[in-house]
């Protein structure tokens, strides 16, 4: 079941702009300062997305460097749980938001538009989910980072797994190619 708050962060993935950014950011900020560490990862999440779709879909394209930095030295490290933190990087941010734009001006050109300047991006959103690929979804996707150096290796197997597919698709999307299921190969080594 859908909480109140997740079905809000939704709604607001879905219209990305400024007013987007803010209010998740107010929700990120309560959930840490109440103690609630998946609330705020939960937020963080959904922040990560709305900077990178309001970066492509308004005039905040060319000052989304500086605005990452911000997020990423004030605003995302309110978001860590006990187990792990975001490892963002605003320049990885800033080729990913590029791969964004390339995206959505070639679905433009196909006819298909993803979002349109200041529009609705219900359909963007969806890159950041299995819809359009494995690729588009690990790729895109926020950097975690264990919290302690000494994890137990049943909490750092997960994330050592996801790695993997991180420089898998980053990999693939940075060579402008899409493959959008990994091999079998990948997912045994």
């Amino acid at each position: 079941m859908r909480t109140n708050t997740e079905k809000l962060l939704k709604k607001l993935e879905q219209r990305a702009g400024w007013d987007a950014v803010a209010a998740v950011t107010i929700v990120l900020r309560l959930a840490h300062e109440k103690g609630d560490q998946e609330g705020a990862h939960r937020a963080g999440r959904s922040l990560y997305r709305l900077l990178l779709m309001m970066a492509v879909t308004s005039s905040a394209y060319w000052i989304a460097p500086e605005v990452f930095a911000y997020f990423i030295h004030f605003i995302f490290p309110l978001a860590a749980t006990s187990v792990v933190a975001y490892d963002l990087h605003h320049d990885a941010m800033w080729q990913r938001t590029q791969w964004l734009y390339e995206m959505v001006l070639e679905h433009e050109d196909e006819g298909r538009p993803l979002a349109g300047f200041g529009a609705d991006t219900r359909r963007l959103r969806h890159v950041f989910s299995h819809k359009y690929g494995f690729d588009l979804m690990f790729g895109f996707a926020p950097r975690l980072k264990h919290v302690a150096p000494e994890v137990e290796e049943s909490k750092r197997r997960p994330l050592a797994n996801v790695q993997v597919l991180w420089n898998w698709a980053e990999g693939v999307l940075a060579q402008g190619r899409r493959e959008p299921i990994f091999s079998k190969r990948l997912v045994h080594k």
